[in-house]
């Protein structure tokens, strides 16, 4: 061996040692993020947990793999890149606009809104009255024919259904909220429509009576659609947990917020299956929209890939955070559909009024 190609070898083993500490971290999240949309966390929770990194762990993969390519390790890349080429599909829910939508069959068009609106402000967290006509004005401004509001409080001395009918815009409404006897827990469910609403149903969650969905038949122009507006079960942080993932939890409080993550995922699953098997059963087209509580690549939303797509993948753009808080990268709000309706437009709306952001979607068909 020259003594040029034993120095070129030795400057490429550092090079490969660093690549490494990208490709094998980011590798082993991606596959086990991607394990654990299949595995409920009625199994295991530990899966669950990778779902959340996912970002993360395929900026890794991908950082890694491109410094391998430069770097002239052929062989090197063929595994990440497999793992790359495999886990696109998850990829392109994470990142938005990487989907083709296809062409709309018809001129028929739709706009819905999406908005956990955090009981309009009612306990003051961002400045009480102000904030709950700010919500308002940002629904009627947006215009949407369907509106889908999860958390939703109405109470006379606050917010009267009709108040948020006018700013709406509607005349009907399809409603579901949690225990009526206690004033605390009042708050649930809003479908808001300008188009009618031919059917009503609720799907209840007996654990969590202010969470679930409201099936909502509407007709337009003659024929009917489906709309799902879904609220799954949160992780319910106090904000002692908030401030224990801040300045970093001790052991105690390591296991408290494991404890509230793992019952949250156990619950989803058994909720998104209830919902899942639902729009399956649908003999008419359907979008599904709320709160999921979950990310893109997680067992709740794996539930809902057979005939439905997202709205955010095709014409969304980067992470599409719609959670404002502690984890600011969380898209977990989302509008899918199923055939034969084609996303046309996309927006996660910028206003903060809310521990969510609201999401609005066009449609053809």
């Amino acid at each position: 061996m020259t003594k040029s190609h034993k120095s070129s070898r030795k400057q490429s083993e550092p090079r490969g040692r660093w690549t490494a500490l990208l490709v094998i971290p980011g590798a082993a999240g991606v596959v086990l993020a991607e394990v654990g949309q299949w595995v409920s966390p009625e199994v295991t929770t530990f899966l669950a947990f990778f779902g959340l990194l996912y970002p993360f762990s395929f900026f890794f993969l991908v950082v890694g793999t491109a410094l391998r390519l430069v770097n002239g390790q052929w062989l090197k890349v063929l595994v990440p890149a497999a793992i790359l080429l495999w886990t696109a599909p998850q990829a392109g829910r994470t990142w938005g606009g990487w989907q083709d939508g296809g062409e709309a069959e018809g001129d028929r068009s739709i706009e819905v809104m999406s908005w956990n609106v955090r009981q309009f402000d009612r306990y003051d967290w961002l400045g009480g009255e102000r904030v709950k006509d700010d919500v308002l004005a940002v629904i009627r401004e947006v215009g949407a024919e369907v509106v889908c509001l999860q958390e939703a409080y109405v109470a006379d001395g606050f917010l009267t259904m009709r108040q948020v009918e006018r700013a709406a815009g509607v005349e009907d409404v399809h409603a579901s909220f949690g225990r009526r006897g206690d004033p605390s827990r009042h708050f649930g469910l809003l479908t808001l429509s300008r188009l009618p609403m031919v059917r009503r149903e609720t799907l209840r969650f007996e654990e969590d009576p202010g969470n679930g969905c409201l099936v909502t038949d509407l007709e337009v122009e003659g024929d009917t659609i489906r709309v799902f507006n879904v609220h799954l079960s949160s992780i319910r942080f106090e904000a002692s947990d908030y401030e224990a993932v801040r300045r970093g939890p001790d052991a105690e409080e390591r296991a408290r917020l494991w404890g509230r993550l793992s019952r949250a995922w156990v619950k989803r699953a058994e909720q998104a299956r209830q919902i899942a098997d639902a729009v399956a059963a649908s003999p008419h087209p359907v979008l599904v929209m709320g709160d999921f509580n979950d990310g893109p690549v997680s067992y709740a939303l794996d539930q809902f890939s057979e005939g439905l797509s997202d709205a955010f993948a095709v014409e969304g753009s980067g992470l599409g955070a719609t959670y404002i808080g502690d984890l600011p990268t969380l898209r977990i709000d989302y509008v899918l559909f199923g055939e034969p309706f084609v996303p046309t437009e996309f927006e996660t709306l910028r206003e903060e009024l809310s521990d969510h952001r609201a999401v609005r979607a066009a449609f053809k068909w």
